[in-house]
């Protein structure tokens, strides 16, 4: 990730970052908008449990969170280059 796109994405999301196990829970941020960890819905099972009429989910950490086949009517849009930073930019100081 380039200096300027990790300085856009820090600016959005902020330099404290939660431990690995921080334990989120699959949340609704506005109506039909969710955000959950990869173990939340690494299957269809699971996607459905949080809402089942989900038909777009977006993995912005893919080299972490390996892609998962949904059912039919379920999209995954993979986003290359946003994955959880490396530990040295983790460190990084505001």
């Amino acid at each position: 990730m380039s200096d300027a796109r990790f300085k856009a994405v820090r600016e959005a999301t902020g330099f404290v970052r939660p431990g690995h196990k921080h334990g989120c829970t699959p949340i609704e941020i506005i109506p039909g908008i969710y955000n959950a960890e990869y173990h939340h819905i690494d299957s269809e099972e699971k996607l459905s449990a949080i809402n089942p009429n989900i038909k777009l989910v977006v993995n912005t950490a893919t080299v972490q969170c390996p892609p998962v086949h949904y059912k039919d009517g379920v999209s995954l849009l993979l986003v290359e280059g946003l994955n959880d930073d490396p530990d040295p930019r983790k460190k990084v100081g505001m």
